[in-house]
């Protein structure tokens, strides 16, 4: 597989480290949303969080999204806390 679940105290340290160094990027996407002809009232987004029903101005809209995207992510260990946690566990045939 190509995931482990762990505990190990270092290793959790490497990873809080790297997120306290973490910083986000904000980017503005803006969606265009048209609609056939049988939508003519609006349209309704579902989202994880609920649903979002939006009224529609000659039969387009749009959408401005957020997006938060991490823009120093080498700063976190995955590949190396991955890698670990496999061998200490047994899920890797050793070298």
């Amino acid at each position: 597989g190509d995931s482990v679940t762990f505990s190990d105290e270092d290793l959790i340290a490497q990873w809080q480290e790297g997120l306290e160094q973490l910083q986000l990027q904000k980017t503005q996407t803006d969606l265009l949303i048209t609609v056939s002809d049988g939508d003519r009232d609006g349209v309704t987004i579902s989202t994880e969080t609920g649903e979002y029903y939006l009224s529609l101005l000659n039969d387009r809209i749009y959408l401005s999204c957020f997006v938060f995207t991490p823009n120093d992510s080498d700063n976190l260990p995955l590949e190396e806390t991955f890698a670990a946690a496999r061998q200490r566990h047994g899920l890797d045939e050793p070298a």
